[in-house]
This record gives C-alpha cells, structure tokens and sequence, in this order.
C-alpha cells in the first residue's frame, strides 16, 4: 500500500504531472531517505531545475534508525520551507512505502542473485525494483554518489552511466550477462548523482550556500540518545566508519567518539 503524508487515499498511483500556478510540470520521482545524497539532489531538482519533486520513503520496522530518519525528514522539509518558501509548490507530500506491502518478483529475485555473485549488493537493490516494477514506476531517481564502496563502484559502472545503451552484441559473454541482468533490476531508475562525490557535493552546497540544510540530514544506523543533545551519530556503525574513510567524520559528533572510546576501554578491561 502507498500511503502519503496527507490525503493518501486519494493518491494510490504515481504523479506523471501536477498543475501549478497554470502550469503543467514535470514530477520527478526521488526516493529521499533524508540523507546527504538524495538530499542534496533534492535541492537540486527544486532550487536549479525548478520541477516538483514526488519523494518515497520505505519503511522498514526492522531498521534501528527508522523513526530518526523520518523525524530528521521533516526537519529538513521545515528547514528547506523556512529558507526557500517558494519549494512548497514543488515539494509534494512523501509517499510511504511498507516494505512488507512489496510483492514478491521471481525474475528481479533471480538476477539479484545472480549479480550478487559479482558484486556484493545491500538487499535494497532486490526489493527497490520489485517496488518500481509493482507500480510501473520508471525513472524513479536513485542518489548514489561515485563513492569507493562495491555498491557505489557498480552503480558508476558504464551500464548504469548510459543507461543500457551498449550494444549487446559487442559485448562478451562475461558483460553480456551482466548487462542482461542488472538490466531487470536497474531498468526502473536514473542515477542524477553518480558524477557526485562527497566532497564534490560539499563544495557545490558551500557554493550554493546549501550548509545550512545539509548539515541537519541523517546517516546513521544506530543512533545514540544524549540527553539535551537528543539523537546523534554512533560514529561505530557501517556508514560512520565510511564516513571517517573518506574523512566526512567531522559529521560525527566528538562527543560520540568518547563514548566510543570508553565502550571499547571497558570491553578491553572487562
């Protein structure tokens, strides 16, 4: 079941185009987690390109962070109203996906697999496309940066970069058969980011004077509660520690990493 921020009954399809103010414009579906990436192509779309964006968000009961992205979400949303008003006609309302209303797709399965046998793939590139498929949803915008991570490393593969537009006769035996299969499970999306790095994104939001909301997104799986300060980054979880590889921990709180420390000092005591 889709289900939306407001008037969800209503809304049980995709957006192909919404009027305002007269005109007819484009909807660019982007799936927004509240994190730096899609964030950052979420300014994009609205302040550069000008279109209405349709966000999806997938909740997953099982994610330790699930109810902090989702505050830190709309603190964004508040944030991005506060500084640029005119995003409001721009931004719909967030369609909310269960992760468990997701059908199951023996074909995407399968070539999940398969490819996983050559790259290693978090289990969101198997249930997105069952997601996309489910719901005839093509172009929906994924925010994966060019990172160093095997999941980034395959996104900016030449595949994903040109969209299938190889010649599949050219290819050998090895290429074609990861052509033909990553094809059935990134055929639904366009990767707007994939020439982004971190860094890249850094100095465009500080040129854009965009800081001020990307400094306020989530990227944590196991948040920590301190009181007065509320929730914070880990700083020990797997996007922490790729944080500090790719030196963006100063995302990470100092007080964190203290606490960090003294968790391991007492584990090594103990």
């Amino acid at each position: 079941m889709l289900s939306k921020e407001i008037d969800w009954p209503q809304t049980q399809q995709t957006f192909s185009s919404v009027q305002t103010n007269g005109d007819t414009s484009e909807v660019i579906d982007l799936l927004w987690t509240g994190g730096w990436d899609s964030t950052f192509r979420l300014l994009q779309i609205l302040l550069h390109e000008k279109k209405i964006v349709q966000p999806y968000y997938v909740v997953d009961s099982t994610r330790n962070s699930l109810g902090v992205e989702i505050y830190f979400r709309n603190v964004l949303k508040e944030a991005i109203f506060a500084r640029y008003p005119q995003t409001k006609n721009f931004l719909l309302p967030t369609i909310y996906i269960n992760i468990d209303s997701i059908e199951p797709d023996d074909e995407i399965q399968q070539a999940y697999q398969d490819l996983k046998k050559y790259v290693p793939l978090g289990n969101q590139h198997e249930w997105l496309p069952r997601f996309c498929k489910q719901h005839q949803i093509y172009g929906m915008e994924m925010s994966t940066e060019n990172g160093s991570t095997p999941e980034e490393l395959w996104v900016n593969s030449r595949f994903l970069k040109n969209h299938f537009s190889d010649d599949p006769q050219t290819l050998c035996e090895r290429d074609f058969f990861l052509y033909q299969t990553s094809k059935k499970l990134y055929k639904y999306f366009r990767f707007p980011v994939i020439h982004f790095s971190k860094q890249d994104m850094l100095d465009e939001a500080q040129k854009n004077d965009w800081l001020p909301i990307l400094t306020k997104t989530w990227f944590c799986y196991q948040p920590l509660y301190i009181p007065v300060k509320g929730y914070v980054a880990c700083g020990n979880c797997v996007t922490c520690k790729y944080l500090k590889r790719i030196d963006f921990d100063w995302r990470i709180p100092f007080y964190s990493k203290w606490i960090q420390d003294l968790r391991k000092f007492i584990k090594k005591v103990s």
